[in-house]
């Protein structure tokens, strides 16, 4: 079961290379943006494969109800694998979708949904190790596109920052 997350390394205590999320000079890192999207308060999120399928999941930690459309889509060919309606009661999770996949592929999924006209999205990486690098850079620049104002990069870019 792969639902939490643990913020290991923070920030950096001295100038270095390292997995925290904020550097010791307190400039936050490209990851920093990839888990303040993951923690939104209402998030679709597809759970690994399981007999040639995968599971769309709504999680909603508001205190109210959610519902609206969402999408689910490869996002190199726009090949759409779910679209529907969504609906989650508070301070819970809901089965949305199942959609039927090869694990033997890789590609990149995009999860788009929208909140009472705010859109938001999420991101799924499909397939077993190993990945092609440069195939998963290529999907990355294209994530970074999609994703852009949803995660916050207009910040990363004020704040002077180069990926």
């Amino acid at each position: 079961d792969k639902t939490g997350l643990i913020w290991w390394n923070v920030i950096d205590c001295w100038p270095q290379f390292s997995d925290a999320v904020v550097d010791y000079y307190y400039v936050r890192k490209l990851a920093y943006y990839y888990i303040k999207q993951a923690q939104q308060p209402l998030s679709l999120i597809v759970s690994d494969p399981a007999d040639w399928h995968c599971q769309l999941t709504a999680v909603n930690d508001r205190t109210s109800p959610a519902s609206g459309d969402f999408k689910v889509t490869d996002l190199v060919t726009g090949e759409t694998f779910a679209e529907g309606e969504y609906e989650v009661d508070a301070e819970s999770a809901s089965h949305v979708a199942g959609f039927r996949v090869s694990r033997g592929e890789h590609r990149m999924l995009l999860i788009e949904w929208d909140d009472h006209g705010t859109k938001s999205c999420n991101h799924y990486l499909l397939g077993s190790p190993p990945f092609k690098l440069d195939q998963y850079l290529d999907w990355l620049g294209r994530l970074d596109a999609r994703l852009y104002h949803a995660m916050g990069r207009h910040e990363w870019k004020a704040e002077g920052h180069d990926r």
